[in-house]
């Protein structure tokens, strides 16, 4: 799960599940589930906030529930 949270303070305060997948190279399901499951609901660290349509893909957006949080996942 850290792996997941440093990924996504890279893309900023709003990140996609998919990005997170490809570039951890593994399946976006596991991604999504950790997000959703793990970050979410267990540690309320993300909060799920849309999904997007791009053509036949759908891309599952989150945010930092604090934006503190990508303070200290870059720099600890």
């Amino acid at each position: 799960m850290r792996e997941i949270l440093n990924i996504a303070c890279i893309e900023g305060a709003e990140f996609t599940a998919q990005v997170i997948a490809k570039i951890k190279v593994t399946q976006e399901r596991d991604v999504i589930t950790k997000l959703s499951y793990q970050l979410e609901q267990c540690h309320h660290l993300v909060q799920h906030i849309r999904e997007e349509r791009l053509g036949t893909v759908i891309l599952s957006q989150y945010t930092f529930r604090a934006l503190l949080l990508i303070d200290y996942t870059v720099n600890s």
